[in-house]
């Protein structure tokens, strides 16, 4: 399973199963961190910009990536995988996979602040999955992936 055992991903796992096992026309896409003007004010974009705006000290696991991706960009996969695809699950891990320092320093960087942290040790850490194959023809027709993080923080974060 590509699942970690915890509550949140149990209960994902438990949503795409009743989503299998009661719509007939349905397409999953596990997606990675979507970024965009609204959304959740607890993810780690959200949490980083806060924390920089209030110069407070934020731990960071050195060695521990992770994934962004931009709300249109998420349209533009969902739009191509629809005219090709039902009843069918996809794995988009990432149009490019980053350091979490390195997500740190670039909103630093953007905020024009100076960085405030220090680097903990992992207390677990979560496996990103590889891209299905479709998800990345998809990515290489579509997508720009030079700088790719860079260039979706410089657009969201004010």
């Amino acid at each position: 399973s590509n699942y970690v055992d915890n509550d949140y991903y149990r209960h994902k796992k438990n949503t795409e199963d009743f989503i299998k096992d009661n719509v007939s026309n349905y397409l999953i896409i596990r997606l990675p961190q979507v970024i965009s003007n609204t959304g959740n004010q607890n993810n780690l974009v959200n949490f980083f910009i806060n924390s920089i705006k209030q110069h407070k000290k934020v731990k960071i696991q050195k060695h521990t990536k992770r994934a962004l991706v931009d709300v249109e960009d998420v349209k533009i996969l969902t739009c191509e995988l629809i005219k090709n695809h039902n009843k069918k699950t996809f794995n988009f891990s990432s149009v490019e996979q980053i350091g979490v320092y390195e997500i740190y320093k670039i909103i630093c960087d953007i905020l024009l602040i100076k960085p405030n942290f220090e680097f903990v040790l992992p207390t677990f850490t979560t496996p990103l999955i590889e891209n299905d194959l479709e998800i990345n023809k998809i990515i290489s027709e579509n997508i720009d992936k030079e700088n790719y993080t860079y260039k979706i923080l410089q657009k969201y974060i004010k």
